[in-house]
């Protein structure tokens, strides 16, 4: 529930409840790639991917639950 708060607070447009599953959706997928060559915490601390994920300002790498 915090995610979709944080969603609805902090995305400045096209707020809905598809864009938010696509966003999640596309981060998910994002994180498991990683984790099939890398570990969770490389993952979790990987700048390159954060910075991929769809994400509004004020989130942080939200797929792995870690911000």
């Amino acid at each position: 529930m915090v995610l979709y708060s944080d969603y609805l607070y902090f995305a400045s447009s096209n707020k809905s409840a598809d864009d938010f599953h696509e966003k999640v959706t596309e981060a998910l997928q994002l994180f498991e790639n990683c984790m099939l060559d890398y570990s969770l915490r490389a993952c979790v601390y990987n700048n390159t991917l954060n910075n991929a994920m769809p994400r509004q300002d004020g989130f942080q790498c939200w797929a792995s639950g870690a911000g």
